[in-house]
């Protein structure tokens, strides 16, 4: 009299499960059939047309290039990230997201007809071979790298891996030449381009993009400010950030919030469904106060981080409105080898914002930057965007608004100088500058970091080489004298960088920095 009764409604229930789950397989049976109709039709349809024209036209063309204009057009009416990657193209996006290459790790420039290095990765071929920056490349298997061979040869620099290069360096320490074999490995370009102390208690790290290992250099380059300066508080340096993999991005910020299960961010589409991304609850470190650096170039997953800390109060977030993209891509292969990177959703911050802005009329799209300058929106807040903005509130109560990226707390407006085409001029030609004062004056530099930015008689006599040899710096000056300042910090920064590293560029600008100096106000 129990049993017997709870087997039938088992039974039942049973039954009732096998014919949704099998409605539900036909549903889906019928949708993947219309969709493989509907791109069979289609692909026989361009299929068609193209060879009509491989047949009839009265010229030769080449097909894919047709095949990959073709599709190139309807990606366009999508949206501004969904591309068609030639196949090409394929290896060297894989190495900009993973931000990896197969080579030796190493950065040159062309000096005097001879290629000269520049940059040595940690712990890469180069690095452990004893190449420093300033030694020459004076052949490439046995072949001369110099003259008309300097760009051609340099090619060698990346192989693949387990192959091995034969190089001939002439060492600048002691004007000897030196032979050697290095293998090819794979290369983890640097995420961090700067991770150092601005004051007893305060930590900078700078992150120029979000790749397969961002997390784990982000980790550590906290621990030792952390475990062995006392850093306390921490500035997050995000501007001209492009972005990158969600994960790492949730990953990073899983590290600034205590607590378990706070919502990060969130992604959803058409046909993907409310996917979340939430706090662990275990961070490794604890961090105090926290202002994110943004600007016009901040985009993707470093506005996810800027969202998230600014929804919570968790920081303060500092600088210019952020890029503002919002939409999350998937990468798909073709059979030719090719491949396209498709929009699939969407992502939100914490309180609900979309902070993608509007792509419907893309020649306005393209000309954002342009527009925002024209307009003023870089050298104020832009309170118009505010009243027509959708309100949301962060934890504590504040508003926030739906707007073209993440708006930040404090505005700190651009300075004008940077947009000044004779003090861009004067930038660019810093670098091939550097390099050649550096290698005409390498045995009387100061030997220190510190040394090199506090020498006035050093600073004086690159400001007026440099002023001789680059006619916009004498234009600049005529119009804007109170640059020259600004003009030499830039100098010694680039010479700073080019004998101790990248890190040591932003460390030499940090006292000129209006976003840095208001952080440390906050804090």
């Amino acid at each position: 009299m129990i049993w017997v009764p709870l087997m039938l409604a088992a039974a039942v229930s049973l039954g009732i499960f096998a014919g949704w789950k099998l409605q539900q397989s036909n549903r889906q049976s019928s949708l993947i059939s219309k969709i493989d109709s509907e791109v069979v039709i289609t692909q026989g349809r361009i299929e068609e047309i193209l060879r009509y024209i491989d047949l009839k036209y009265v010229n030769q063309t080449n097909r894919d290039s047709l095949e990959a204009k073709v599709v190139n057009t309807i990606l366009n009416e999508l949206d501004p990230f969904s591309v068609y990657l030639p196949a090409s193209k394929v290896s060297a996006i894989k190495s900009i997201t993973e931000a990896s290459y197969e080579g030796l790790g190493m950065e040159w420039a062309i000096y005097q007809d001879t290629p000269v290095v520049t940059r040595v990765i940690a712990e890469s071929p180069a690095a452990m071979a004893g190449i420093q920056p300033g030694d020459q490349l004076i052949s490439v298997n046995d072949t001369a790298s110099t003259g008309a061979n300097a760009l051609p040869m340099m090619q060698y620099m990346r192989g693949p891996l387990n192959h091995s290069v034969s190089l001939e360096v002439l060492k600048m320490v002691n004007n000897q030449t030196k032979k050697l074999k290095l293998h090819y490995q794979m290369i983890k370009i640097p995420v961090i381009d700067a991770a150092m102390m601005v004051d007893d208690s305060t930590g900078y790290i700078r992150i120029n993009r979000f790749s397969t290992h961002t997390y784990g250099a982000f980790m550590e380059a906290l621990e030792p400010l952390i475990e062995k300066q006392k850093m306390k508080n921490l500035i997050l340096d995000l501007r001209q950030n492009p972005g990158g993999l969600l994960q790492e991005a949730a990953n990073l910020l899983s590290q600034m919030f205590e607590d378990k299960g706070k919502l990060l961010v969130y992604t959803e589409g058409r046909f993907y469904r409310r996917n979340e991304y939430r706090s662990t609850g275990h961070p490794f470190f604890s961090i105090g106060k926290i202002a994110v650096l943004i600007d016009e170039g901040t985009a993707s997953a470093s506005e996810v981080i800027a969202g998230a800390i600014q929804d919570y109060d968790r920081g303060t977030i500092i600088g210019r409105n952020s890029y503002g993209k919002g939409l999350v891509q998937e990468q798909y292969p073709l059979s030719n080898g090719a491949a396209i990177r498709l929009t699939v959703a969407r992502y939100f911050t914490p309180s609900g914002r979309l902070i993608q802005r509007n792509f419907k009329h893309k020649e306005d799209y393209d000309l954002y930057f342009q527009t925002r300058l024209a307009n003023g929106d870089l050298f104020r807040p832009d309170s118009n965007q505010i009243e027509k903005a959708k309100k949301y509130y962060t934890a504590l109560g504040r508003e926030v608004y739906e707007l073209d990226g993440i708006r930040p707390d404090i505005f700190v407006p651009l300075d004008s100088i940077y947009i000044n085409p004779l003090f861009r001029r004067s930038i660019q030609a810093m670098p091939g500058f550097v390099l050649d004062y550096y290698l005409l004056h390498k045995n009387t530099l100061p030997p220190t970091h510190d040394a090199l930015i506090s020498d006035a008689k050093l600073r004086d006599d690159l400001f007026k080489a440099f002023e001789t040899q680059v006619s916009s710096v004498g234009a600049l000056l005529k119009s804007k004298p109170s640059q020259k300042a600004k003009l030499s910090n830039e100098l010694i920064a680039n010479l700073a960088a080019q004998m101790f590293g990248k890190s040591a560029y932003y460390q030499a600008l940090m006292p000129d920095d209006e976003m840095v100096k208001t952080a440390l106000k906050q804090f």
